[in-house]
């Protein structure tokens, strides 16, 4: 079986925040309570899901098609008042997967639970906000995630790219993260910020070789200066540290940031300029980018670019853009990223699994529109591209897709769609490619008390 995807086109999970994006897309009523709703709210959101999917693992032949069906399920608790709010969230999929290889099939059962915590309390000019998460996922349909993309849909670049290329086969993987951050005098020209993160990733009966546990513990402190009235320099000083417990050889990276920006107000947008310096296990990483904020008729443009200097002495082209032009029936975005980093990772673990650097580029489009008050369609276009510099070894995926949405009532949304993903593996030369089409129907249930 080849390597699946890094970046697939439909994911087979649909939760929480995949409904709650087809009712914002199609205009339906809210899935969750909004967050400046005040009161308890409990939402319990439902979504089935079949699909069919030729070539799932993108062999160099497909074995014929694989029919998923998968049932989404989450309930969700707000408490919210004036200056706090409490937030819980227990989420699942019931799921069923009929592959052309017995060995790749799956009966029927409760997969991918996911547990969340959240407390935020606000006061005069001071913020302190705690949260908790744990997910499991199986590895087999991760390659229906979309690793690129956080839960709001948003383009990120994961700490862990390096090991996408080893995320196949079977197993299961376990992801733990709790963190708390504490933002005082936000409303003086001195603010300060304070936080924390824990991530512990853990895998358990894995046939693939390349995947170890893994702990990173991030600290931070920042400070933001009002100059003059259109001035701000804002700076932020991290600590990082990654345990990876490789048992043939178990590494410990750690490394210092240190990253200023100062930033100026103007009538026609916002401009600023960033330095960053990187102190690694393998040496210093520069970085320096400029960047702009622009909101204009024809729509918002955020934008930086900039380079960065590996340890190595290596430049790379870094930077990011972010487009958004609303019509009176519909929406267009653009987002893109680019990273350039030591080793594949950003851990300073030395080598971090690759011969050179890792640059990482994604670009991702979305075309949605209001046919009807009641019927929209979407289009999206996503290509993803990893390059390690030290063998140019690269893998990339271009991911199409058109959807239809219907809202049957203020609770009741239907969509259906299909997709194409297109996938060339590291040192090899062809594409590989799978195409899907399923339908989704999705209901949302919510009580306020």
């Amino acid at each position: 079986m080849r390597r699946s995807p890094i970046l697939p086109a439909v994911p087979i999970r649909v939760g929480a925040a995949s409904l709650c994006g087809l009712a914002v897309v199609m205009g339906a009523g809210p899935v969750r309570a909004q967050d400046g709703a005040g009161g308890k709210t409990l939402s319990f959101n439902l979504s089935q899901r079949f699909e069919a999917t030729e070539n799932y693992d993108f062999d160099t032949e497909s074995e014929g098609t694989t029919y998923i069906a998968s049932t989404g399920l989450s309930l969700d608790f707000r408490n919210v008042t004036r200056d706090q709010s409490l937030s819980l969230g227990l989420d699942g999929a019931l799921r069923r997967i009929d592959a052309p290889d017995e060995a790749d099939s799956e009966s029927f059962g409760f997969q991918d639970p996911s547990y969340s915590i959240g407390y935020t309390r606000t006061g005069p000019g001071a913020r302190f906000s705690a949260d908790a998460s744990l997910r499991t996922s199986e590895i087999s349909t991760l390659r229906r995630l979309d690793s690129f993309f956080d839960d709001e849909g948003g383009l990120v670049i994961p700490e862990d790219v390096e090991d996408l290329d080893d995320l196949e086969g079977t197993g299961t993987r376990e992801i733990l993260r709790y963190g708390a951050s504490l933002a005082l005098r936000q409303d003086t020209p001195f603010a300060v910020t304070a936080r924390a993160q824990v991530t512990d990733t853990t895998y358990e009966d894995t046939t693939s070789e390349g995947l170890f546990d893994e702990k990173r513990t991030v600290l931070g402190l920042g400070a933001r200066m009002s100059l003059t009235e259109v001035h701000t320099l804002s700076t932020d000083l991290s600590y990082t540290r990654v345990e990876d417990e490789d048992p043939a050889e178990p590494e410990l990276g750690t490394y210092l940031g240190f990253d200023t920006t100062l930033s100026a107000a103007r009538p026609d947008g916002a401009f600023s300029a960033t330095l960053g310096i990187n102190e690694t296990d393998d040496g210093t990483r520069l970085s320096a980018s400029v960047g702009i904020d622009r909101e204009r008729p024809l729509g918002g443009l955020g934008a930086t670019i900039g380079v960065s200097r590996g340890s190595d002495g290596d430049l790379g082209l870094i930077g990011s853009v972010d487009y958004r032009r609303a019509f009176p029936q519909g929406v267009i975005t653009l987002e893109g990223r680019r990273s350039f980093t030591d080793g594949g990772d950003d851990t300073g673990i030395a080598g971090g699994g690759n011969d050179g650097n890792e640059t990482v580029t994604i670009v991702s489009a979305t075309y949605a529109r209001e046919l009807t008050p009641l019927t929209s369609l979407s289009a999206n276009a996503s290509f993803a591209s990893t390059t390690d510099t030290g063998s140019d070894d690269t893998a990339s995926d271009l991911s199409l897709g058109l959807s239809l949405s219907r809202s049957l009532d203020p609770n009741w949304a239907v969509t259906g769609g299909v997709s194409a993903t297109f996938f060339k593996d590291e040192g090899e030369d062809d594409w590989s490619q799978s195409e899907s089409v399923y339908v989704t129907l999705g209901r949302s249930f919510d009580w306020r008390f």
